[in-house]
This record gives C-alpha cells, structure tokens and sequence, in this order.
C-alpha cells in the first residue's frame, strides 16, 4: 500500500513511518495531513485508505479520532466511506474547484456582469501570458477560433465557439491555474448568459 507522511516525514512508507501528531486539535491535524496528500495525489484517486485500526496506530490516537477525521474527509467530498469496505480517495479536485466556484457565485448572488468583468481581467492576463509565451501556430489557432465566432447563427452556436475561443486563449497563456480557473468561470458566466436568455449551454 502506498503512503506518504505529509508532516515533516514527505516520502516514507506508511508501514516504517512512526509518526505521531500534537495533541491538542488532533483530528484536524489528521485531517490536514490526509487532505494534504489527496490534493497533491500522494493519495491519488481510487486509492484505498488504511483502516481506521492502522491510522490510529500511525497517528497514536484514538480510532473515534481518526473516524471524526474520515467523516469530515467524506463531508468535503474527498474520499467515500462504505460500511465492511473501508475508504477510498474519490476526489476529482478540478470538480471541486468548479463546485466551490459556482457555490460562490450564487452564494454572493453575483450578476452575470459582475462575473464578466472578474473573466475580462483573467482573460487580459492570458493574453499578456500568450504574447510572450505562445508559439506562431498556437496564435493561428486562437485567430481560428476567433474567426468562427462570427460564423454561427443559434445561441447555441455561439456559446460553443465562445467557449471554445476562450480555452484557447486560456490554454496558449501556458499558465495551468489561469486555465483551470478561466474554464470554470467561463463556463459558469456562458450558463448564465444562457438562461437569461432561455437558451441551453
């Protein structure tokens, strides 16, 4: 099985590690590791965790301690925990982001303008990105997708090239986070768009 110690121990196995935690807010410190190595794939998708009884000896806590650590873990949607079959690490992080980010959005009760204009500065930065960092033919396939704007008729139609012009200026900016972030916002300001106008993104 494999695992890595997050807190001070990065890279040893789970079977030779003796490491013990802080007392004091053990769980959450548990917790923090345990989410620390899902979100940097030390604990990839579909991995199993160790028990609860190895944890606990892991740790040097208590197994109501690490179950208080799993729950909150299942709670944010990290891992899915099944009775007699243990848990396992589901955490698809790019899912996670566009959840939160759409959570906020209409949390906020943000305007469909409000999020545009948080889109045109993120798109301003792409685009500084892709001049210095984007290739003759990656500039020819942004000009492409441009030009295909202008030849569509349904709202449909325009949502999926808008889309499509947009991922290919976050994408040539060679910047991984303004693209995650760019495609989900994107996504989420299209889906706007579209229902107040009665379309289907």
């Amino acid at each position: 099985m494999r695992w890595l110690i997050g807190s001070g121990a990065r890279g040893m196995s789970f079977e030779n590690a003796g490491s013990r935690v802080n007392r004091g807010r053990v769980a959450d410190q548990i917790l923090e590791d345990l989410r620390a190595q899902i979100l940097t794939r030390a604990l990839p998708p579909g991995e199993k965790l160790p028990s609860e009884r190895e944890l606990a000896d892991h740790y040097g806590v208590s197994a109501p301690t690490i179950r208080e650590a799993i729950r909150v873990l299942t709670a944010m949607g990290l891992v899915d925990t099944r009775t007699g079959s243990g848990s396992v690490v589901t955490a698809q992080v790019d899912k996670l982001i566009g959840i939160s980010i759409a959570s906020l959005i209409k949390f906020e009760h943000m305007a469909p303008q409000d999020v545009f204009g948080v889109l045109g500065a993120l798109y301003l930065h792409a685009a500084e990105l892709a001049v210095r960092n984007a290739s003759d033919a990656e500039i020819g396939s942004l000009r492409r997708a441009a030009e295909q704007t202008i030849e569509v008729e349904s709202v449909e139609q325009i949502t999926a090239s808008l889309k499509r012009y947009f991922a290919t200026l976050a994408e040539i900016s060679h910047n991984p986070l303004l693209i995650t972030i760019c495609g989900f916002i994107t996504e989420v300001q299209l889906g706007m768009a579209a229902e107040q106008s009665g379309a289907k993104v």
